[in-house]
């Protein structure tokens, strides 16, 4: 069944409702509570990243150092190289070992890592004002899959950034004589490196906006009507951080020098920026919800006060209110017990 369209007053309403409930909702309070989880997840995600790229690069560690070097020289100021090149270097050095190890080691940091998706999850539930019904093993595999998904892409986004004659020969290299691939691995030299210099971009844009949109679809506990590629909260969400992004970098490279505090005012820049990263995550899903709840709205739905979507499991709700129940009747007890008295 096809969605119905809204007009200019319908998203009018969505984009006012979105901010009043983003404000009126705690969503500042989410950011930051989304913010400790990125934070506390960020060396197993760290990990996990830097362990599937050297999977993925043919178990080639050195190569994988060589270009997270080249990326820090190109994109990290100057006067923050030798603390973000220390940083990865921790990073390597948890990270060594063989197949084996890389592979422990990703499954580990994986585990770890999903706390920040169960977080955000959380926080889709009491958006769309749903209680999480999945019982702890379904919810735990999704949360793991959709974790994985991300760490994938942002793989992908970083190898997309530092694809070079480097990466081509270290990955198709060792395959291109066995399988009479060595024409395709020129042409990959010689005539798609050069354009894809310009290509990138528009993919890794097109990569990040599928990342969020497959976030915003897998952690709530309801069934939306279909799975949007480029969700209007999605589209919101991509240019808050990229908003966050460029201030963050301008930060870096006029001001941070300029602060009396030195590396703590960089260390406090860093928390707001990634506050206000999460925060624009959290207002898109904002946005989604409204949007649906516009479209019901137009389709003759009362979805005033709650959307009407279903939920995706209901078994937890369902033992929940039998735990409360227990407790309210101890309770019950009790207060007769003290009257009796």
């Amino acid at each position: 069944m096809p969605l119905p369209r809204l007009r200019h007053h319908g998203w009018r309403f969505v984009a006012g409702r979105a901010v009043r409930e983003f404000w009126l909702g705690g969503g500042l309070d989410k950011a930051a509570m989304l913010t400790f989880f990125t934070l506390l997840t960020f060396v197993p995600t760290s990990l996990a990243v830097y362990s599937i790229a050297t999977l993925v690069l043919a178990n080639n560690a050195e190569l994988v150092s060589e270009l997270s070097a080249d990326f820090i020289g190109t994109y990290v100021p100057s006067a923050y190289r030798e603390a973000v090149g220390d940083v990865v270097g921790m990073v390597v050095d948890s990270s060594a070992g063989g197949v084996v190890g890389l592979t422990v080691g990703a499954a580990v940091a994986l585990w770890s890592a999903s706390a920040y998706v169960q977080a955000f999850s959380r926080c889709a539930n009491l958006v769309y004002g749903q209680a999480e019904g999945r019982r702890f093993l379904p919810k735990v595999a999704a949360m793991l899959a959709t974790t994985l998904f991300l760490l994938v892409g942002i793989v992908a986004v970083l190898v997309s950034v530092m694809l070079n004659a480097t990466v081509v020969n270290a990955t198709l290299g060792p395959l291109a004589e066995p399988l009479g691939l060595s024409g395709v691995l020129e042409y990959l030299l010689g005539g798609f490196l050069p354009v894809w210099v310009w290509l990138k971009w528009p993919l890794i844009v097109a990569l990040v906006v599928v990342l969020i949109a497959v976030l915003y679809y897998a952690t709530p506990n309801v069934r939306q009507v279909r799975f949007r590629w480029l969700s209007v909260g999605a589209l919101v969400a991509l240019m808050g951080l990229a908003l966050v992004s460029v201030l963050f970098y301008l930060y870096l490279r006029f001001f941070a020098s300029l602060s009396p505090y030195g590396a703590i005012g960089t260390l406090v820049a860093l928390m707001f920026a990634l506050w206000a990263a999460n925060a624009v995550l959290v207002l898109g899903v904002h946005v989604d919800a409204e949007t649906e709840r516009a479209r019901q709205l137009k389709s003759g739905v009362e979805a005033e006060r709650e959307l009407k979507l279903p939920p995706r499991s209901t078994r937890r709700p369902d033992r929940r209110d039998e735990v409360r129940d227990r407790m309210a009747e101890r309770g019950r007890d009790l207060r007769m017990r003290y009257l009796e008295d």
